[in-house]
């Protein structure tokens, strides 16, 4: 199955450490830390996931490897890789995983990320929702 970052609904900020999205549709933020955003990097341009996950099985440990397999799952769940009928280029298939992926999830302000400042204000005005 090919997946892509979806950067229609997400603004993908890249902090090399770190990796922040933000979903403008739902308000909710995410950060990704340890080996999280070379992972989610791979998924760049398109990846196949089994062929990706099938080549890091035999680089990494057990663990590691189940751990590379829930963050994907989980970013997967969340929207932020979906599938793509794009003809993918298996191009960085092995990573350097020496971390565990670190998935963070947000939505403590969720409601100010929604609000459009323009047409969603009273005339008190921003914050002040109609």
């Amino acid at each position: 199955m090919n997946k892509i970052i979806d950067k229609a609904s997400f603004d993908v900020e890249d902090f090399e450490e770190e990796i922040v999205l933000v979903n403008f549709h739902t308000g909710v933020y995410y950060t990704i830390k340890g080996s999280g955003p070379e992972v989610l990097r791979a998924f760049t341009d398109g990846l196949n996931q089994e062929i990706f996950l099938e080549t890091l099985k035999g680089n990494l440990d057990e663990q590691r490897f189940q751990e590379v397999e829930l963050f994907i799952a989980k970013l997967t769940e969340e929207g932020i890789l979906i599938e793509t009928d794009i003809d993918v280029q298996n191009g960085k298939l092995v990573i350097d995983v020496q971390d565990s992926p670190v998935f963070e999830k947000f939505d403590d302000i969720s409601d100010l990320v929604k609000l459009d400042p323009i047409h969603d204000v009273s005339d008190l005005g921003w914050p002040h929702k109609k």
